[in-house]
């Protein structure tokens, strides 16, 4: 079974709008997507070359609240380069969505995702320059190669928002992790891998600090901040916001575990 790779979009790890970003795509057409917002996309190339530039195209109009420079989201996507039969990057397959700030992605995302809302899914296609200008060996991409998201905006959190629960319970687990951390619960932390580590092998999470909070569910975060996308009414349970069935973290977690304050993914 292949496992799924998870590509830093973080500047440091390795290194979204109306309809389309300029006056539409010069040097050819944009992918088409099966599939509509929170379902596994696919993609199917044109015959043509990729096209130049930033484009930026709206597939699926959300109403929730609109995403701003640097902001803080929690996203679907998968990732791939252009005319490839298999994405680099596939939060379906991962088994739980990602999330990151803009101000510290790929120029692609960060100039591509804000004036988009939350319940958008969008199509980026993004020219190297704008990606991974060296390449990226680990994901299979290559000097030159033009990078195709699709990306179903979930959540977004404006700065001040989105830091752990400052009172989460310390699980010790941190101390069996090759990294440090600066920085208490509910305060941005600084992250450094201790020197001499083994690079990991495979994806892992690992829990450090719990929170009380809701659960989050697998193909969602929270919408706190506007109405689940996909319509979806209120619940008993979650008078006014969506109650998801399925626990964070993946859909083989146990479901006893605790949603995590914060968690570790090794890039």
């Amino acid at each position: 079974m292949r496992r799924p790779l998870v590509v830093p979009l973080v500047l440091a790890g390795a290194l979204a709008l109306g309809s389309c970003s300029g006056n539409g795509p010069e040097g050819g057409g944009l992918p088409e997507v099966s599939s509509g917002f929170g379902e596994q996309p696919v993609l199917t190339f044109p015959e043509s070359e990729a096209p130049e530039g930033l484009q930026v195209e709206t597939l699926a109009e959300g109403d929730g609240a609109e995403v701003g420079e640097g902001e803080y989201i929690v996203a679907d996507y998968i990732g791939q380069v252009w005319g490839a039969e298999a994405p680099f990057n596939d939060t379906w397959d991962i088994g739980y969505p990602i999330g990151f700030p803009l101000d510290g992605v790929i120029q692609g995302w960060s100039e591509g995702i804000p004036g988009s809302h939350v319940g958008d899914r969008l199509l980026l296609s993004i020219p190297s320059e704008m990606g991974y200008p060296q390449g990226n060996p680990q994901a299979g991409i290559e000097a030159g190669d033009t990078l195709v998201f699709v990306i179903d905006v979930l959540s977004v959190h404006p700065e001040g928002e989105w830091t752990s629960q400052a009172d989460a319970r310390d699980t010790g687990e941190l101390a069996n992790l090759p990294v440090t951390v600066e920085g208490p619960p509910g305060s941005p932390p600084s992250i450094s891998v201790v020197e001499g580590s083994p690079e990991p092998e495979e994806l892992s999470g690992t829990v450090v600090a719990e929170g009380d909070g809701e659960t989050v569910g697998r193909r969602a975060s929270s919408f706190s901040r506007g109405p689940r996308p996909d319509g979806m009414a209120p619940t008993a349970e979650a008078p006014g916001r969506p109650a998801f069935p399925r626990p964070c973290r993946s859909a083989r977690a146990d479901p006893s575990t605790p949603c995590p304050a914060l968690r570790w993914v090794p890039a």
